[in-house]
């Protein structure tokens, strides 16, 4: 006797987990080339996962290390992030001290693509003539990021990846050393948490193609982030 199979469609997602934007990429003010990648998860936001591992409790900025301890959630935040940026073509990932290397790390290995490291003042040893460095203003004060010029050959096409965009400073002063000093073109931009009420942090939305997961459910102007 043959026996029947019968393949059960997977149910449909929960209303409460699923936000629809019916026309987001036109609501959307960014440039053409910044805006999502079809198909991606911020053309048909769905609440993930790994947002309620972020600890929202901390100040002046959240805690993502929680994410860091679930390897499920970190996987699927990775693979987001490698989807969205699946159509642009970059060579490097360049990660911001220091969260910043544990999400960059985790993407270059995924990726297959070369990690380099832009370290806070005065902890790449060597000479200042091998080295790229910008000094400015944060919100906590004067700070110096620094990397190695030998690891980024000119006209490399790189991926900026920090875990906290709150005042943007940091990535804007970082993204123009590698594009004016050490001659990179910035590709896009990845994060964990882009602070949507800074005017700072929303200007690199619209200066970079970016990738934050806690934008995944709602647009940059339109927040719904807890």
């Amino acid at each position: 006797m043959t026996r029947a199979m019968f393949l059960v469609p997977p149910p449909a997602p929960r209303v409460r987990d699923r936000i629809e934007f019916p026309d987001l990429c036109a609501s959307i003010d960014l440039p053409a080339q910044h805006l999502p990648t079809p198909g991606s998860s911020l053309v048909n936001p769905v609440r993930k996962r790994y947002l309620n591992l972020i600890d929202r409790t901390g100040r002046p900025r959240f805690d993502v290390s929680p994410l860091w301890n679930d390897h499920a959630a970190f996987a699927e935040l990775t693979a987001d992030t490698l989807a969205y940026f699946s159509a642009t073509p970059f060579t490097h990932i360049v990660a911001l001290d220091a969260l910043g290397f544990v999400l960059g790390g985790a993407l270059a290995v995924r990726a297959a693509r070369p990690l380099v490291t832009v370290r806070k003042g005065g902890k790449v040893p060597l000479e200042a003539c091998r080295k790229a460095i910008v000094t400015f203003e944060d919100h906590d004060g004067p700070k110096t990021m620094e990397v190695r010029r030998d690891l980024l050959p000119a006209g490399s096409r790189v991926l900026l990846v920090d875990e906290w965009i709150g005042t943007g400073a940091q990535v804007k002063h970082v993204a123009k050393m590698l594009e004016e000093d050490v001659g990179c073109v910035v590709e896009g931009v990845a994060t964990v948490y882009c602070f949507p009420d800074d005017p700072g942090a929303m200007d690199v939305a619209r200066r970079f193609k970016l990738f934050a997961a806690n934008c995944l459910v709602c647009t940059y102007w339109e927040c719904r982030c807890s």
